[in-house]
């Protein structure tokens, strides 16, 4: 079966249907732990996914950041169980790819992030840039690099190109730089 998925995944069609049905499945059944031949075959998965992966648009238009937006979300909840250790997250086996290191794939997941948020809102406001949740997020997205071991230049680039692009307030954005440095002290 595997054997037969390489080839699919080798297409951007079929790295875009694999992180749909991906993400189809674990939001139905989210935080249960694998089995160790599962967890394998799904980082078996993901790793041909990845090396399939062209994200060298400069603009960060390649459309394969969607399907490693999708690796980056369900990777942080797809886990087994170590006996005598702590939970192993997929994640954790996909830092060394480029893709991490691309300041568009971060914006884009960050501007796709807060477009979901804002048109969850139920007043008449959808369509107002909500300053309180574009720093919620940003924190929060500040965090998430920190977790994929992204480099300190490259989470300041994607906080400056975020601050500039939404006009966050001087507060807000020196509140989030300062936190930066906390984080890789």
């Amino acid at each position: 079966v595997v054997k037969r998925l390489s080839p699919i995944l080798e297409t951007e069609l079929g790295r875009r249907a694999f992180s749909s049905a991906l993400q189809k499945a674990v939001y139905v059944q989210p935080e249960k732990p694998m089995s160790d031949d599962a967890f394998e075959l799904l980082l078996f998965l993901f790793n041909t996914v990845m090396q399939q992966m062209d994200v060298s648009e400069e603009d960060g238009a390649s459309p394969d950041l969607i399907a490693a937006a999708t690796i980056l979300r369900t990777s942080t909840m797809i886990k087994r169980r170590v006996d005598g250790a702590d939970d192993q997250f997929l994640h954790s086996f996909l830092h060394q790819y480029e893709v991490w290191g691309n300041v568009h794939f971060w914006v884009e997941l960050f501007f796709d992030e807060l477009l979901e948020k804002h048109a969850a809102r139920e007043d008449d406001n959808a369509y107002v840039l909500d300053k309180h949740v574009t720093s919620m997020l940003l924190e929060l997205s500040v965090n998430r690099m920190v977790m994929w071991e992204c480099d300190l230049h490259l989470v300041q680039q994607f906080v400056s190109e975020v601050v500039d692009q939404t006009r966050l307030e001087e507060d807000a954005a020196n509140r989030i730089r300062d936190s930066i440095v906390t984080l890789y002290n």
